[in-house]
C-alpha cells in the first residue's frame, strides 16, 4: 500500500529533525575536518550529505542543490539551479523514487544509476543515527565516512594532500607561500605565510620543544634525552649532540646566531626551507633535496607527533613511545 503525500512528508520531518539532533550534538570545528563529523541535513532527503546550508552544495543523495529554500516556502518553485521542482514535489519524489526528479526526466534516468550504492549509503546513515547513544557511534561515523571517501585520520588526510614540493611548487614564492598541509591545526597554522611569520613561529616552537624536552628528562629520566634541531625546532639530537639532524638535514647545529652572521643568515634559509619544504634544503639544492622528499607522509606523521608532545595534552609515556615508533620507521633503527 502506497503511502500518501502526508504521511511521505511527515516521515521527511521525523527523519530530518532526528538526523538535525544527531549532527548539532556531533558538530565540533575546532578538531581538524578528519575527526569530525560536521554535516547539515539535506532539505529535500533529510539525510546528512551537505558540508552547510544555503551553499549550493549538490546532495549526492537526492540531487537538489542546496539554495536555501526550506520549510517555509516548500511549495513554492524558485527556479534557478532545481528548475521547475518545489522542495514538496522533490521530496514526494524522493520517496517514491530515490531521487528529486520526475520518471521520464534524462537526469531522473542519470541518478538511478547509482541505485545500489545511495541504498548502501542510506542503510549506514541510519546505522549511525541507531547508534546515537551508544559507544559504536564513532566506529558508524567512520563507516559513513570511509564509503564516502572522506579520511578518518591524520594519515589518510595527508596522504591525499600535496606534500612535495613538485605537488606544491606553484603555491610557493619568496614573500608568501601557502602553509604545507602538516602545519594546518597547529601554531605554524596553514593558510598564506609570509617569511617573518614562519621565522616567529618556528622560533617559538623550539623554545617550547625545549621546554618540553626538559620536562621530559625530569619527568622520565632516560626516556628521552632530547634537544631540539637548530632549524626544523624538533627533537630530534640527543642532548649535547651535534651531528646532522635526521629529520631536516641540517648540519651546523652549534652556528650561534648572535656571533656569527654569515651562519645567522644560513640559518634563516634553512628555517624557511624547512616550513615550506620541510627539509633545509632548498630546490637549488641537488641532490640532498630530491632524496629529502622521499617518504614525505611518513615525515609528515612523525613531525605531527613532535608536535602532540607541546601542542596536544599533557604529555605521558604512551606519546613518547609513539614518537620513537615513528622515529624508527622514518629514520632506521640507528640509535642517538
Amino acid at each position: 500500500m502506497s503511502q500518501s503525500k502526508e504521511q511521505i512528508l511527515e516521515e521527511f520531518q521525523q527523519r530530518r529533525q532526528a538526523f538535525d539532533q544527531l549532527c548539532q550534538r556531533m558538530w565540533n570545528d575546532q578538531v581538524p575536518s578528519y575527526e569530525a563529523f560536521n554535516c547539515c541535513t539535506c532539505p529535500v532527503c533529510g539525510y546528512p550529505t551537505l558540508s552547510e546550508r544555503g551553499n549550493y552544495d549538490l546532495c549526492f543523495l537526492c540531487d537538489w542543490e542546496d539554495d536555501g529554500q526550506d520549510d517555509d516556502e516548500a511549495d513554492k518553485v524558485w527556479g534557478g539551479p532545481n528548475g521547475d521542482y518545489s522542495l514538496t514535489e522533490a521530496r514526494l519524489n524522493f520517496a517514491r523514487y530515490g531521487c528529486m526528479y520526475r520518471p521520464g526526466e534524462p537526469d531522473f534516468d542519470r541518478v538511478k544509476e547509482n541505485r545500489e550504492e545511495n541504498r548502501t549509503l542510506i542503510h549506514l546513515f541510519h546505522r549511525m543515527l541507531e547508534s546515537r547513544d551508544s559507544p559504536d557511534l564513532p566506529e558508524r561515523v567512520i563507516e559513513v565516512k570511509r564509503f564516502l571517501g572522506l579520511p578518518t585520520n591524520l594519515a589518510e588526510y595527508l596522504g591525499r594532500q600535496a606534500l612535495t614540493y613538485k605537488q606544491r611548487k606553484r603555491v610557493i614564492s619568496d614573500d608568501r607561500w601557502l602553509g604545507h598541509p602538516v602545519w594546518e591545526g597547529t601554531s605554524l597554522h596553514g593558510g598564506w605565510i609570509t617569511p617573518d611569520s614562519a621565522l616567529y613561529h618556528l622560533e617559538l616552537l623550539s623554545d617550547r620543544m625545549e621546554e618540553t624536552c626538559d620536562r621530559c628528562r625530569e619527568k622520565m629520566p632516560g626516556k628521552f634525552n632530547r634537544q631540539p634541531c637548530a632549524v626544523c625546532g624538533m627533537p630530534t639530537l640527543k642532548k649535547g649532540d651535534t651531528r646532522p639532524c635526521r629529520l631536516c638535514g641540517w648540519a651546523e647545529q652549534t652556528i650561534q646566531s648572535h656571533e656569527d652572521q654569515e651562519g645567522a643568515s644560513r640559518l634563516e634559509t634553512a628555517r624557511l626551507n624547512f616550513a615550506k619544504y620541510l627539509t633545509s634544503f632548498g630546490p637549488e639544492d641537488e641532490p640532498a633535496f630530491s632524496r629529502s622528499q622521499d617518504n614525505l607522509l611518513k615525515k609528515c606523521l612523525l613531525i605531527r607527533a613532535y608536535l602532540g608532545l607541546v601542542e596536544g595534552p599533557s604529555m605521558n609515556l604512551r606519546m613518547l613511545d609513539e614518537v620513537i615508533k615513528l622515529e624508527k620507521e622514518v629514520f632506521g633503527a640507528e640509535d642517538r
